[in-house]
């Protein structure tokens, strides 16, 4: 997954990296969290515990939403505030 889309905005192509909602992911059962998040250093999931214990500690970091990928311009509380696509044409459609 890239954690990237593409959606219009008044006649203007935009591109949203998307991200994960840490209050809503820690609603889920850890059955849910299993094989989901990964060490960036080993590439090995997380254990459910593992993964549940980092988005506890994003969240007392004050980050609600953690992004998909990598984003110049993150915003931990609203996410991707979006990058205009210059010369959009046919490749990027409106998702």
């Amino acid at each position: 997954m890239s954690g990237f889309s593409a959606r219009k905005e008044a006649g203007v192509t935009k591109s949203m990296h998307m991200g994960i909602c840490v209050k809503g992911y820690l609603k889920k059962p850890l059955s849910e969290m299993k094989n989901v998040f990964f060490n960036n250093n080993t590439g090995e999931f997380l254990s459910t515990q593992e993964a549940r214990d980092y988005l506890l500690d994003e969240l007392s970091k004050g980050h609600l939403v953690i992004p998909i990928g990598q984003c110049p311009d993150w915003d931990y509380v609203h996410g991707c505030p979006g990058h205009v696509v210059e010369n959009a044409g046919k490749e990027a459609q409106p998702c």
